[in-house]
């Protein structure tokens, strides 16, 4: 008879799982009940265990130099944690790792439930055109932003990831998911108005971006 898989099993296979638990006691029990229902046959177990290893690698080099607390808020990293054990796309791991690195270091209050809820309805294009938004709505004099000048303010690396329309659908999606909204006076501090420029950042924008860093 083949023996039953457990959650023990992940937490003691991972290695980056295994450290982080024993390093933060408290994230035991949130892995214990988030894995439980992955652990049903092997192939379930070998795609938690290979997520949850890479991700919990992640938040351990973001935790990096930071005190880990003692004890944390078990449903709020497990459902954390519910998220990344199905998530194998690397631009998404980065968040759910950053949202694990803010709570192993007491820093979790930006993690609202309704957060969590959203980031999993991102695609990873979505996230990153998400942080360029921010990153354009830091700077008061661009606060108005549209999707098609969007693409002059990323990197190359992600510029090269993405097309028009491939932005324009993130901008759907983040419109959806309430991350930004419309603005009905997109003017520059100049008063030039920029025809296109219709959206802004919205407070759960704001805050999604502030959950997913951890240094924030």
């Amino acid at each position: 008879m083949t023996a039953l898989i457990t959650p023990q099993d992940i937490i003691d296979g991972a290695h980056a799982v295994k450290a982080v638990t024993q390093a933060v006691p408290g994230m035991k029990a949130a892995v214990s009940e988030a894995v439980q229902h992955w652990v049903t046959d092997k192939f379930r177990f070998a795609r938690a265990k290979s997520n949850l290893e890479h991700t919990f690698e992640m938040a351990d080099r973001m935790a990096e130099g930071k005190e880990r607390v003692e004890d944390i808020s078990c449903k709020q990293a497990e459902k954390v944690i519910e998220a990344c054990i199905g998530e194998d796309r690397e631009e998404l791991q980065k968040l759910w790792a950053a949202m694990l690195a803010r709570i192993m270091t007491g820093n979790e209050k930006a993690i609202r439930s309704d957060i969590v809820d959203v980031v999993k309805k991102f695609e990873p294009r979505d996230a990153l055109v998400l942080k360029y938004i921010f990153s354009i709505a830091e700077e008061e004099s661009k606060f108005e932003l549209s999707s098609s000048h969007i693409k002059s303010y990323m990197s190359i690396e992600d510029r090269d990831k993405m097309d028009d329309d491939d932005i324009s659908l993130s901008f759907e999606n983040l419109f959806y998911c309430a991350c930004i909204k419309h603005n009905n006076s997109a003017y520059l501090s100049t008063g030039t108005f920029i025809e296109g420029a219709v959206y802004r950042l919205t407070a759960r924008g704001t805050k999604i971006m502030e959950a997913v860093n951890p240094n924030m």
